[in-house]
């Protein structure tokens, strides 16, 4: 397995690691928007785990799937209403909790379906939304620099401003993503090397970038 991999790998299972810890915590606090978001995550990045080091497609199209519901709705729509049991007290029913989901797998399922004729609005989709959240927590590091919790606010700070850096970054980078693609469907025959067909996946994911249009 090369380096890069395996960095990835290892990454992944940090992230089930913190999903599967902090989903369970919260769930037992009753938040379960939070919580739930947090399994949502655990199970998107044991999916890629499994995709990097063993190849599965199905496993890619589960990862692919959940990343797009916490990035399109999971993140800046479910976790904000989470967050507001603290900042606001509102602690929306269960049913309310259930319709939310249903609703951001069904506004998933559209965005996913619907990549290819959406084009290069779906990325600057992704970082609008990711932007509301960024800004919702610049109101959360405000709250915390008002209770004299500076520590805890910059903290906040620097991981609001990476994680805003990655999603205005993330689908409109692709070097990477064409090289790792173009490998899988090169073969071998003779001396000579072939390009086979780009995986389905990466067409998608080509006409959801307006930089390579």
């Amino acid at each position: 397995m090369e380096l890069r991999n395996i960095v990835i790998c290892a990454a992944c299972f940090i992230l089930v690691s913190a999903g599967l810890v902090y989903g369970l915590k919260l769930l037992r606090k009753r938040n379960y928007l939070l919580g739930l978001e947090w399994l949502v995550v655990a199970f998107s990045a044991t999916n890629a785990l499994l995709y990097f080091s063993l190849g599965s497609e199905t496993a890619y199209l589960f990862s692919y799937f959940c990343d797009a519901f916490s990035r399109g709705v999971g993140i800046p729509v479910i976790t904000i209403i989470g967050f507001m049991a603290v900042t606001h007290d509102y602690k929306p029913s269960v049913f309310k909790d259930v319709m939310l989901f249903a609703g951001g797998m069904l506004v998933t399922l559209a965005l996913v379906l619907s990549a290819h004729a959406l084009g290069g609005f779906l990325a600057y989709f992704y970082v609008v939304m990711w932007t509301v959240f960024s800004l919702y927590l610049v109101y959360l590091v405000l709250r915390l620099v008002s209770a004299g919790e500076h520590i805890l606010a910059l903290g906040l700070f620097l991981g609001m401003l990476a994680a805003q850096t990655i999603a205005c970054i993330y689908d409109f980078v692709v070097v990477s993503l064409l090289g790792v693609c173009q490998s899988r469907s090169l073969t071998k025959s003779g001396n000579r090397i072939e390009t086979g067909n780009a995986p389905g996946r990466l067409a998608t994911y080509v006409a959801s970038c307006p930089f390579l249009g």
